[in-house]
């Protein structure tokens, strides 16, 4: 009887896998990468994974991830966002000299 329960047991495994949602707002290329990575390591430990990615930067066109067990929900551009990915000027300008050391006296004094 005892034979019986242990291989019952043995068979019937109860296996965890959970129902992931990631939120991966296309954005930034190193957010869309770093997130697709974490989405392909819980793909890859069975867990179903559901990507859903809003359209931020149009310039970026990748998912991020390799996985083709994860699926992607995908929402278009908003417009009210269009003005703050088109200028980069902005973007460009913190990393110049003069523009960082007056945001190091703002930030630290």
């Amino acid at each position: 009887m005892k034979a019986i329960l242990f291989l019952l047991f043995v068979f019937f495994q109860c296996i965890c896998s959970y129902k992931i949602l990631l939120y991966n707002p296309k954005f930034g290329i190193s957010h869309v990468t770093f997130t697709g990575k974490i989405a392909d390591t819980l793909a890859a430990a069975g867990h179903d994974v559901v990507v859903y990615q809003p359209i931020m930067d149009d310039r970026i066109t990748f998912t991020g991830s390799k996985n083709r067990n994860i699926r992607y929900f995908t929402m278009p551009k908003n417009p009210h966002l269009k003005n703050v990915f088109e200028n980069d000027t902005k973007q460009d300008n913190i990393w110049e000299e003069e523009s960082f050391a007056k945001m190091k006296k703002v930030i630290f004094f």
